[in-house]
């Protein structure tokens, strides 16, 4: 069996979000003001450990 992962490295604030959005801007946001739109649509969905930054080995290797 292969295990894979996949990395999506917009969960820490970057210069061209920052300058699109706002400063400090993650994808964090917009996963934290979704809301259910039908029944049964679990939203938000958040990690069991919470918003992370992935900037972080130490926080990144909680999750792994």
């Amino acid at each position: 069996m292969r295990v894979a992962a996949y990395v999506y490295p917009g969960w820490h604030p970057i210069l061209e979000r920052d300058q699109s959005f706002h400063p400090g801007f993650t994808e964090w946001e917009l996963v934290e003001a979704c809301r259910p739109r039908f029944p049964g649509h679990a939203q938000p969905k958040v990690p069991l450990l919470g918003p992370y930054d992935d900037r972080d080995p130490v926080e990144v290797g909680r999750r792994a």
